[in-house]
Order: C-alpha cells, then structure tokens, then sequence
C-alpha cells in the first residue's frame, strides 16, 4: 500500500443504469447527472475522491453516456476517461468489461454514480490493504468464474 499512489489508482464509477425508481429526472438524464445543489451526483464523488488525492477516473457509460461527455468537456481538472460498455449491459458485465483495461494484479476503487459519501478513503484504502482484501483484476476473475 505504501507503494500505491493515490493519483495513478484507477477510480471506476458506474455511470450506465437507466435510474428506473427516479424515472421523472431520468428521462432527459442519466441519474449520476442529477444535481444536488448545483453539481451533479457524479461530480460531488468525483470531488470527494480528488479531496483525498484520487484523479484517475474512468466512467463506465450506458444509458445516455454521451451526456457525461458534454458535460465534463471543459472541466480539466478530471482525468477521466469514458468507457462505452453498452446500453443494456449489466453491472457485472460493466465490471467485466472493465478488466481490460488493469494491469494484472492492479489495484482499483469502484463506486457507483450515485452514492454519495463523507468516509475518509485514505483510510479506507489502507483498512482493506491491512486486510488484505483488495479489488484487483484477479477479484474481477474470481468474479466472473
């Protein structure tokens, strides 16, 4: 863990549900993108992984992907990068499709679009590092089996 640097880990986020249960904002928008005060959802996490040295984003897209685009296009303070994994694709297939994209053994974070929260995720990290309990690409195998 002392060797991870917070900035290079690879913070995945679902972004790619439909937001069925709150079908009257999600009709024009992708939940994720449904503003609290006046940032979206996926935004304030974004913002709260940066507060603890976190900028490595990758978006997983589905259901009105495009808009994430457009909507952080001049926001340059993220490094994101966006990943089509299909309208109707679940979020075991989401993750699976994700896999690609790890080194082998590389560590990563995963959240989804619209969980919010006020943990410490330093000190998440290190209590699932002294555990011994890691999300990894051999995870995303164990997984899948």
């Amino acid at each position: 863990m002392k060797n991870i640097k917070t900035n290079n880990m690879k913070i995945v986020i679902f972004c790619g549900g439909r937001g069925q249960r709150i079908s009257s904002e999600t009709k024009k928008k992708p939940k994720p993108l449904i503003k609290i005060g006046n940032l979206p959802i996926v935004q304030h996490i974004m913002d709260i992984f940066r507060k603890y040295g976190f900028n490595n984003f990758y978006l997983l897209l589905g259901y009105k992907g495009n808009q994430f685009k457009q909507y952080f296009k001049n926001k340059k303070r993220y490094k994101i990068k966006f990943i089509k994994t299909g309208l109707d694709t679940g979020t075991a297939g989401r993750i699976l499709y994700f896999k690609k994209f790890l080194k082998k053994n590389e560590n990563f974070m995963l959240t989804y679009g619209d969980g919010l929260t006020s943990q410490n995720l330093t000190k998440l990290l290190r209590f699932h590092d002294k555990k011994g309990k890691k999300l990894q690409k051999s995870t995303i195998d164990t997984f899948a089996k």
